[in-house]
């Protein structure tokens, strides 16, 4: 059963953050740690660059092991790190185990140049007694770990160059052909860049990533010049919301929030 507090009230609803609110209760349970300390240690470990701490707390014959120490050694390598738990659910499992679920937040500062990544995920965890010691036994999803991904960065330059060069097909190329509006969007990119000399640069603001999908806050600049003797000159400025996925090994947009950004130049 879901353990519960002296108000009746649920302790999983609770947030775990430095230092972690939520205690963790398994009354039957009597341990030199609790699982509340091993979390509120993982959280710390996390925060403090201390991959070995936070891999400590993995049982080293989960399944995955091999994946998450690898993943949290890379993590611990980033600078400025955040972490929240929000455990909703938990119950426990026999006479050494407890399982948890809720919504756990890491903020990741990447080495290169870019906004903070805030990724967000539902997770899974549980935690069994390994030998005086509670040990994370499961845990899923493992992307939560993963190193932010360059690529995603890397995709927008691509659409930027490819718009300052003039480059129609290479810019669609970052569309997914899946994208409401897909036809719109190839017909305003041959005509934008078949008409005009454009100069653009994209700016990251923010990125959120959920369940494997990014949601990007965009600055875009436009610089439009028409390639008509006498033809008009347009500056744009546009903040614009992108989302993308990873669709057949490449990250595509799938969203976005503005197609006028894209329009062609408008005739005086």
């Amino acid at each position: 059963m879901p353990a519960t507090a002296p108000d009746g009230k649920g302790l999983w609803g609770r947030r775990f953050r430095l230092p972690i609110m939520a205690l963790i209760m398994v009354a039957a349970l009597a341990a030199a740690d609790t699982p509340q300390e091993q979390l509120d240690y993982l959280v710390a470990s996390l925060q403090n660059g201390d991959a070995a701490g936070a891999i400590s707390v993995f049982d080293p014959q989960m399944k995955d092991f091999a994946e998450i120490k690898r993943e949290i050694s890379a993590l611990g390598t980033l600078s400025g790190t955040l972490c929240e738990m929000k455990m909703d659910r938990g119950a426990t499992t026999g006479a050494n185990g407890v399982q948890l679920q809720g919504e756990w937040k890491l903020q990741l500062n990447p080495q290169q140049n870019g906004p903070p990544l805030i990724r967000t995920e539902h997770v899974d965890i549980s935690l069994q007694q390994k030998e005086g010691q509670w040990k994370i036994v499961s845990f899923t999803p493992l992307r939560i770990f993963a190193m932010p991904a360059p690529a995603v960065f890397e995709r927008i330059a691509s659409l930027a160059n490819g718009l300052s060069e003039n480059d129609g097909p290479g810019a669609l190329s970052i569309f997914s052909s899946g994208i409401a509006g897909y036809g719109e969007i190839s017909g305003d990119l041959d005509a934008l860049t078949s008409q005009t000399d454009v100069l653009c640069a994209i700016d990251i603001v923010a990125d959120n990533e959920t369940a494997g999908i990014h949601k990007l806050d965009t600055d875009w600049y436009l610089q439009l010049k028409s390639r008509a003797d006498g033809g008009p000159t347009e500056r744009r400025r546009e903040r614009v919301q992108v989302q993308m996925e990873m669709l057949k090994g490449k990250w595509r947009i799938t969203a976005i929030s503005s197609l006028n950004i894209l329009a062609p130049i408008k005739a005086n």
